[in-house]
């Protein structure tokens, strides 16, 4: 694994961790090469699934499996994570809606992803090729049109009846990488499912300044 990546992993593992309760199931949804799953199996129980069989890590479960069609009854999970998998998906919002569903009743779902709003389709397209010749393991080129916008993820988890509980920018530093209050190229969040009515057009506007 590239020290980048490296960095990265642990940057997420260590913010996601704030969010996750003791004992919890997880799964990862896009799990990758599998090594946010591998460490956060040392403490949880993880499940981590993709589409493809490329993954390294051996020290989880792993099972090949469509984002968007999991094969897991309603609340089989107390945490999904959907790390760097929205802005490779044509339809978000039914990939959001199927992690919402497999996670219980104030379950979280924990997220990182591109900020549309932050990248220009230049750089995005430098970055794609930066990483792309063995510098990232799970690094996979980007569709500019695919790219979602804090706003515009922030309504999606709401029609998924999840509220916001932190949004953060991650920061790349020389020698470490950390989480910001400002949201910039890339940032990370945690929504909760909750069992009430959320009225969107105000809970949208609320939550603005802080996505």
């Amino acid at each position: 694994m590239h020290a980048f990546e490296q960095k990265l992993t642990i940057a997420k593992y260590e913010y996601f961790s704030k969010f996750i309760p003791n004992d919890a199931k997880i799964i990862d949804i896009g799990c990758g090469a599998g090594h946010l799953s591998s460490l956060l199996s040392k403490k949880y129980e993880v499940i981590g699934i993709d589409i493809s069989a490329k993954h390294s890590a051996k020290n989880f479960e792993y099972m090949c499996m469509d984002a968007m069609h999991l094969a897991f009854k309603d609340e089989t999970f107390d945490v999904a994570i959907l790390s760097d998998i929205l802005e490779h998906t044509q339809n978000p919002q039914k990939l959001i809606n199927e992690a919402s569903r497999v996670i219980v009743k104030n379950g979280t779902i924990l997220f990182s992803t591109v900020n549309k709003k932050a990248i220009p389709f230049l750089l995005l397209k430098i970055l794609d090729l930066w990483f792309s010749h063995g510098r990232y393991t799970g690094w996979q080129p980007h569709k500019y049109s695919l790219l979602i916008t804090p706003e515009k993820l922030h309504s999606m988890m709401l029609k998924a009846n999840l509220e916001k509980v932190d949004v953060a920018g991650v920061s790349v530093g020389i020698d470490k990488i950390i989480m910001t209050e400002k949201i910039g190229l890339y940032y990370c969040g945690c929504y909760r499912k909750t069992t009430k009515f959320i009225n969107q057009h105000s809970m949208y506007e609320r939550s603005l300044n802080g996505c």
